[in-house]
């Protein structure tokens, strides 16, 4: 947005994009179904949870999109079970047979239910789902139920042509489907889609399926264009977005250091597990393969600068969960870092306040620069439960060598899965770093001072 641009109301956004879509669709639909229609979508994008699947990703998901993958790109993410666990009623009273109550899995009905209702067996048939079958969170779920939220919401204002085809771009939005054996996702949801056509009696020839994939492709692609940006700021601060949205324990500001760090581990595991290839959908030349390309190498890069940081932050975390099960037990996160500041020009005792640069000597050797950067520039924006920068992580950092990083870092990771004790963990950072962390945190946390010094002076005096 330009600088002194007014803002406006994202319920007027929302409806300015579908008066937009249904006037390029031949819809004529009254401003004020515009508007209320408009404030269902904000309302169910819109749950105090969602830090990153909110309206405002809905929309940029259609950007560059036909007035189709406009709309599905809207409805895309109208339901996620595990991040909105108190669903609104008005939008649980549309999922019909497919509610899946209180559970974050659905058991699609039997044959003869879905036969009752050909839009009901045409979303099965398009999503390659089975009668019986289970569906849960990673299986497709979310987009399965947001597509038929878009079935009970748009089948009385646009052809059934179109509705199909936007039920096929909010399929193609199941991620980490791109690299995948013959049949592609993208040539797997075309011959579902014309076997879903062939149920409603939708007539869809071959040049509209093709460019019903190609539209699906570029929707799906624009929902994961942040993986391909070579913006590591942007991604680590979506990362902690997602953080946030999938672990209620972060969603409470006094979360542990254990409830903590649980999340990175599981984060810098799907980091190192995740192909850029399996990001990207493609379709005979959509995207063109330059933009492919560069595509996958913005998220190689991405991938490989969050992985170094996730894994700064799991071990300078890991650092003060050693101390504090020294010195007492797990506590809150803030008791050893310091608070948030609530508002910008807030003064809070930090640990960053505390620490004393003069103590190490700043190693540049297996070192990322961008990584340095994130640790003391920060990420692009605020979260909702972390600070933005990580000047504790950079201290640590900064201060190790690569072989002496690499090597505190498995051993944290032996520590973590409790394979290694605390002090034997703790002993693989030289003496003076950790003296000095030592001190500080019995400054911050004085409850444990007395039980961390006494820990710093019997290790001393072993040492002698």
């Amino acid at each position: 947005m330009k600088k002194n641009q007014l803002q406006y109301s994202t319920v007027i956004g929302v409806a300015t994009r579908l008066k937009h879509c249904f006037e390029a669709l031949d819809v004529k639909m009254p401003d004020l179904e515009i508007e209320r229609l408009s404030h269902f979508i904000n309302i169910v994008y819109g749950t105090r949870n969602r830090a990153f699947h909110d309206v405002g990703h809905a929309l940029g998901v259609g950007t560059g999109c036909t007035a189709i993958g406009q709309l599905a790109a809207l409805f895309h993410d109208v339901v996620y079970l595990q991040v909105d666990r108190s669903r609104l009623n008005e939008l649980r009273s549309l999922f019909g047979v497919f509610d899946p109550g209180d559970s974050l899995e659905l058991t699609i009905p039997a044959q003869e239910t879905l036969e009752r209702d050909p839009w009901r067996h045409a979303l099965v048939t398009l999503f390659g789902f089975k009668a019986g079958q289970k569906l849960g969170p990673f299986t497709g779920v979310n987009e399965f139920l947001s597509g038929w939220v878009a079935v009970q919401k748009l089948k009385n204002l646009v052809e059934a042509k179109e509705l199909i085809q936007i039920l096929a771009c909010i399929e193609a939005t199941i991620p980490f489907r791109g690299e995948q054996d013959a049949p592609s996702a993208s040539e797997k949801l075309l011959a579902n889609l014309r076997a879903a056509s062939d149920l409603l009696a939708v007539n869809l020839n071959v040049t509209e399926l093709e460019e019903s994939i190609g539209e699906a492709v570029r929707v799906s692609n624009n929902d994961v264009m942040g993986f391909g940006l070579q913006e590591p700021e942007v991604f680590i601060y979506n990362s902690w977005a997602l953080l946030y949205e999938g672990n209620p324990a972060l969603q409470n500001d006094y979360y542990t250091l254990i409830k903590y760090r649980e999340p990175l581990l599981r984060l810098e595991s799907f980091l190192g597990s995740l192909n850029p290839r399996k990001i990207f959908l493609t379709y005979k030349n959509i995207p063109e393969s330059a933009q492919l390309e560069k595509l996958l190498a913005g998220a190689a890069e991405n991938i490989s600068v969050a992985r170094q940081y996730v894994r700064t932050k799991i071990l300078d975390t890991a650092i003060l969960e050693a101390f504090a099960l020294l010195s007492g037990g797990d506590g809150p996160l803030e008791l050893f870092t310091g608070p948030k500041a609530k508002s910008r020009e807030g003064k809070v005792a930090r640990i960053e306040h505390f620490i004393d640069w003069t103590t190490i000597t700043q190693h540049q050797d297996g070192k990322n620069a961008r990584v340095i950067r994130l640790l003391t520039v920060g990420r692009e924006f605020r979260s909702k439960f972390d600070v933005k920068t990580a000047l504790f992580a950079a201290y640590v950092y900064q201060g190790l060598t690569g072989e002496e990083f690499a090597r505190a870092y498995d051993a944290s990771i032996e520590f973590l899965g409790r394979k290694l004790d605390a002090e034997n963990f703790l002993s693989t950072l030289p003496d003076p770093m950790l003296d000095h962390i030592g001190e500080v945190l019995a400054k911050l946390a004085w409850t444990r001072a007395t039980a961390i010094r006494t820990f710093l002076r019997n290790r001393k005096r072993r040492a002698a």
